[in-house]
This record gives C-alpha cells, structure tokens and sequence, in this order.
C-alpha cells in the first residue's frame, strides 16, 4: 500500500481494523484514492454470510 501513497497511520488503522474481523461474519472494505487517501468500511451482510456468497459467486462463474 505504500507504494500506492498510503502512510503508516493509514497502513496502521487497517491492521487495528483486521484485528478486530470475523471473516465469517462481516466484510471489510478499503478504498485508495488516487493520492494516498483511504476510506474503510466493514459491513454484516443480512442475507448471506460472506463464505456462502463466495460460494455461490464461485459456483456461478464455472457455469
């Protein structure tokens, strides 16, 4: 990331954030802007859990 412009207190807020993930349950999201800038976000989806999406993107893409 740091070659993409991101400082360590950018690189820094997204580890605490990871620490903090349940793979199973929610979904982090970051963005880089073209000059460094970051936004994240971490969502619950409400249907799916994040591996049965996986599943069923994967499923639809051997089709």
């Amino acid at each position: 990331m740091k070659i993409k412009g991101v400082d360590s207190e950018g690189i820094q807020a997204i580890s605490e954030l990871i620490k903090s993930y349940q793979p199973n349950k929610s979904v982090i999201t970051v963005y880089l802007g073209k000059f460094g800038e970051i936004s994240m976000s971490v969502s619950e989806p409400k249907e799916f859990s994040p591996p049965e999406c996986y599943q069923m993107l994967k499923d639809e893409t051997l089709t």
